[in-house]
């Protein structure tokens, strides 16, 4: 019973241990990150279906847990609040539906609120602040649909998207790096995907981008008369073929074939050896993760060290303090 008890309560000081390191890391990110003045919202776009991560990149240094808000648009007094004002949600994302309420689609892990399988009316404003209701940083999400996206497959000759241009803006499709093609040794294929986005110098100068006078077409930076012509574009993914050789299968290939051919020369049954792995780096002393590993494995040694005086002290006084036992009594 007194094992038990030490190794849980040694389990629940690493895990302490844990934390505090981690919240001390994300605590030096917010001392260097100074909040704006003035709450403005960063731009973020993505497709429905995707999962993403806001990660709130600067507070107070007086708060210690922070709170997230759901507001679909700016001038609406309605706003979600999603977390349970400790800042320590959580959900198993293989659990999450498609469709189901953004309530039930969320979880927060250090400061960061992540949203699986994101809706088009996930659309909107994210805000992280405290649970009074201030305010120090925000997000303005776009989540474009899926359900009309435009499919370009470039080796049969179609064309993506062309740019679309009007007196005061432009509509064109930013798109992502290609994917690896998904199969090696024959033909395969690649995917790129592209959303919309406008230009224009009459954007909301509240809302940051990553580009100058240039956001998403679901930002509400986007000034009104435009938000109807870009609901016109829809996202884009373009496909190509591709090949790539199965480097790992030639050099297991041929490192199975020069060990059968040692071993045939000895007259010996080539055997089967597994198939090799490549090489791991080698660590060094400086590497951030050897340093965190030492960290850890000296505050764990410390904390066993500890618990084991405390517990080894303890049961010598009690046997000191207790009393002499009384032999039997002798006949006279």
């Amino acid at each position: 019973m007194e094992r038990r008890l030490l190794g849980a309560a040694l389990l629940l000081c690493l895990l302490g241990v844990l934390h505090a390191l981690m919240v001390d890391e994300k605590d030096d990110v917010f001392k260097r990150t100074a909040c704006p003045a003035f709450l403005m919202f960063d731009n973020a776009a993505y497709l429905a279906g995707m999962t993403f991560e806001l990660p709130c990149k600067c507070k107070p240094e007086e708060v210690s847990s922070v709170t997230w808000y759901f507001q679909r648009n700016v001038d609406s007094p309605k706003i979600q609040v999603l977390t349970d004002f400790a800042g320590t949600m959580l959900i198993d994302s293989s659990h999450v539906r498609t469709g189901s309420n953004v309530l039930k689609r969320f979880s927060i892990r250090l400061f960061s609120l992540i949203v699986f399988r994101a809706q088009a009316r996930d659309s909107g404003h994210y805000l992280c602040g405290t649970k009074e209701g201030d305010f120090f940083y925000g997000y303005d999400v776009d989540i474009q649909p899926s359900q009309h996206i435009v499919v370009a497959f470039l080796d049969r000759g179609q064309h993506v998207q062309e740019n679309y241009t009007e007196k005061d803006f432009s509509l064109f499709t930013a798109f992502w790096d290609w994917t690896r093609c998904d199969r090696c040794g024959v033909r395969g294929e690649q995917r790129r995907i592209g959303l919309c986005y406008v230009q224009s110098a009459q954007l909301d100068p509240r809302y940051r981008t990553a580009l100058p006078n240039v956001t998403s077409c679901g930002s509400r930076a986007v000034p009104a008369p435009f938000q109807r012509a870009s609901h016109l574009r829809a996202p884009e993914v373009a496909i190509r073929s591709c090949q790539s050789r199965c480097l790992a299968k030639e050099v297991a290939k041929a490192g199975l074939q020069a060990i059968a051919n040692v071993v045939s020369k000895v007259g010996q049954k080539p055997w089967q050896p597994p198939i090799p792995t490549q090489p791991q780096r080698r660590r060094m002393l400086g590497d951030p993760e050897t340093v965190f590993a030492i960290k850890i494995i000296g505050i764990s040694y410390t904390i066993i060290g500890i618990v084991f005086l405390t517990i080894s002290v303890g049961r010598c006084w009690w046997w000191v303090l207790q009393p002499p036992a009384k032999g039997p009594v002798q006949p006279v």
